[in-house]
């Protein structure tokens, strides 16, 4: 479910305790066997806050993960990006936090739910399937939000507060008990039936076309996005937009060549200079000294 670099213990919390718990109620209005083919013998459970960084890959292995809710008691931190994708598999992340990251894209067959707020820097991308879930209780506050592919389940507290880019026509759908009247999607059709106590969104209007925003390298002909490299464009850290921001480099990402270290250019060695030899000085010669004649003694008679 998780990349193998990240080291977050999780440990097994049987379903009926679990499901009282970590209660999806107020965050999502469907129930849990809606979201999973049959109902999980536990949670995976991790107390406490988690810190991440760099990027966080997200994402169910059908060899080796349980089809369960993971959940992360606490606050998720993410300095780099969050990528959860999966195809065919309806694992759950569950923050009963707030979740922040740098940039988020969630795709596919994901499901994210978020008790608190989630908080994202720069961009978060959605492009998720009908049985995908984006569900957050409290608020979205992002940089830009690009809605991909009209489709899934959204789920939002209040009006999220990001810049909206949009592919083509795409509407954003969100679905929220806490939605204002005025935020209230009209009918799409003829005929169509409309939830006013569940669905609000926003009108292509409000919404900015991606062309000339984001990067050139992110685009699919001249006006759709590929997702597949929007996913991995955030997790090597690359540009998101045009002016070249929205990325960073992580330990992950490709890191420079290092320059070949200078080897040290040796001086030559100074050759040792011979000091003169001092000339010994030469003492002034003693004058002898003489010794007073001794006068002959007289020898008495």
């Amino acid at each position: 479910m998780f990349d193998s670099k990240l080291k977050i213990s999780f440990e097994e919390v049987p379903f009926e305790e679990a499901n009282e718990e970590y209660s999806l109620e107020g965050i999502t209005l469907d129930e849990l066997e809606d979201l999973f083919p049959e109902e999980p013998e536990h949670f995976l459970v991790h107390k406490g806050n988690v810190v991440v960084n760099g990027p966080m890959k997200v994402g169910y292995d059908h060899s080796k993960d349980e089809l369960t809710v993971y959940v992360i008691d606490g606050d998720l931190t993410i300095n780099g990006p969050l990528v959860f994708q999966q195809a065919d598999a309806y694992a759950a992340l569950y923050v009963t936090g707030n979740l922040t990251c740098e940039n988020a894209y969630i795709a596919w067959t994901a499901q994210l739910f978020v008790r608190g707020s989630m908080i994202v820097k720069h961009l978060v991308a959605t492009y998720i399937e009908d049985a995908g879930h984006f569900s957050i209780q409290g608020s979205l506050k992002a940089g830009s939000w690009l809605e991909c592919g009209d489709r899934g389940c959204f789920e939002i507290g209040k009006k999220p507060q990001a810049r909206l880019l949009r592919v083509g026509e795409h509407r954003y759908y969100v679905f929220g008990p806490y939605a204002p009247k005025d935020d209230v999607a009209g009918d799409e059709g003829e005929g169509e039936e409309e939830d006013e106590d569940r669905k609000f969104g926003f009108s292509p209007k409000e919404a900015v076309p991606i062309k000339g925003i984001l990067h050139p390298s992110l685009f699919d002909g001249e006006e759709d996005v590929s997702t597949n490299k929007l996913g991995k464009a955030m997790l090597d850290g690359k540009p998101l937009f045009a002016d070249g921001s929205g990325g960073m480099m992580f330990a992950s990402a490709k890191k420079p060549a290092k320059k070949p270290a200078k080897k040290p250019t040796k001086k030559p060695a100074k050759k040792p200079t011979k000091k003169p030899a001092k000339k010994p000085a030469k003492k002034p010669a003693k004058k002898p000294t003489k010794k007073p004649a001794k006068k002959p003694t007289k020898k008495r008679s």
